[in-house]
């Protein structure tokens, strides 16, 4: 087969295209020392543990790990509550937000979720228009060392 030189280069060009999106992710190494959890963006997931020794930020052009002790900061949702939405900043700080539609309820908070000591968080919620239509309630909380679960409740 003789084939001209510009179609062999578009050839060459379509093979490296589809090698390029056929590659898959993974950790090609990693620390045990203790800690550890699951991260969740989008549709990519991360469980186990990325230990203290090599704790600090990995970039990439798309991707970004954060290494070290992970805290566990969770949303309960209580039937008839609001949606709670808990997010992670980049500043170490912990935003739990529901929409103001939603009035008369209170931001609770506990480090067990299978215990009833469940306190009222003490920094009050401020409301933050997030779009022309939509405003929410947000409390900023310094990120825990541990687990900290959040949920809302009627008083």
């Amino acid at each position: 087969m003789n084939l001209r030189p510009a179609t062999t280069i578009a050839l060459l060009m379509v093979a490296a295209v589809t090698v390029a999106r056929a590659q898959n992710y993974g950790v090609d190494w990693s620390t045990i020392t203790g800690g550890g959890g699951t991260s969740t963006a989008g549709v990519y997931t991360v469980t186990g543990t990325i230990a203290q020794p090599d704790a600090g930020r990995l970039n990439s052009s798309d991707f970004t790990i954060d290494g070290g002790f992970w805290s566990i900061v969770a949303a309960i949702q209580e039937p008839g509550a609001p949606v709670l939405s808990v997010r992670v900043t980049q500043t170490n700080t912990v935003v739990v937000s529901w929409p103001m539609t939603w009035p008369g309820f209170v931001l609770l908070e506990n480090p067990n979720v299978n215990t009833t000591n469940w306190v009222q968080v003490a920094a009050p919620p401020i409301v933050v228009v997030t779009s022309q239509t939509t405003a929410e309630k947000q409390v900023v909380v310094p990120t825990p060392t541990g687990k900290r679960f959040y949920r809302l409740r009627r008083p």
